[in-house]
Formats: C-alpha cells, structure tokens, sequence
C-alpha cells in the first residue's frame, strides 16, 4: 500500500513539474513574454469547473508543500545567501512565489492576480 501511494505521489510530481517547467530561454525573454501573457490572461481567462477542481485538488495542496519546502530552504540557506548579498532573491524565489501562487492566484487560473504583492 506505501509502495502503490509513493508511486502516485511520484508520477504527480512528475507530472506537475514536466507541466510547469519554462523552455529555455534568456531571461529578459521569459519577463517579457510574462508580462503579455499575465496581459492577456487577465482579460480572458475563465477557468471552467474541471481546472479549478484540479487546482484545488492537486494544485493547491502540491503548492502548499513547495512554499513550505522553500521555506525550510530558505531558513536553512539564509547564512549564506545573506554572506552572498542575496538574501531578498532568495526569499523571493524559495518563499514568495510559491506562496503568491498557492494563495493569491485565483482559483483554476494560470497567473498570479496581483503581480505588486
């Protein structure tokens, strides 16, 4: 029973981050292709029944763990990243994000909502 629910677990997590995971390119790319995207989303976007179901079923939860996760990360990695001069980065990344989009992202949307909090 352990090894069936590990073998869910996993193939979900495989799943979400194949997904989710961004193509390469440079960052000035991504931030502007961002920027319409969350443009254009924010004027179309209307999640039917089976995504928001979705997001708070597997999404939701799954999010829950990376921000608290990268909490952890965070506190752990703190020293160094504040001997480094990038300690807002860090936090940024390993706590704010997860959280904006576990929490402020509105249900069964693929953006943030609010990009100035």
């Amino acid at each position: 029973m352990k090894k069936r629910f590990l073998a869910v677990v996993t193939t979900l997590l495989t799943t979400v981050l194949l997904f989710t995971s961004p193509a390469q390119a440079s960052e000035g790319d991504v931030q502007m292709q961002e920027v319409n995207k969350n443009t254009l989303q924010a004027r179309n976007e209307n999640p039917g029944f089976f995504t928001m179901t979705a997001d708070l079923v597997l999404a939701r939860p799954l999010l829950l763990l990376t921000t608290a996760v990268g909490t952890a990360i965070f506190i752990v990695s703190s020293p160094f990243s504040a001997l480094g001069g990038n300690i807002n980065q860090a936090a940024d990344k390993l706590v704010l994000e997860p959280a904006k989009a576990t929490f402020v992202r509105c249900l069964g949307c693929s953006y943030n909502e609010h990009p100035d909090l």
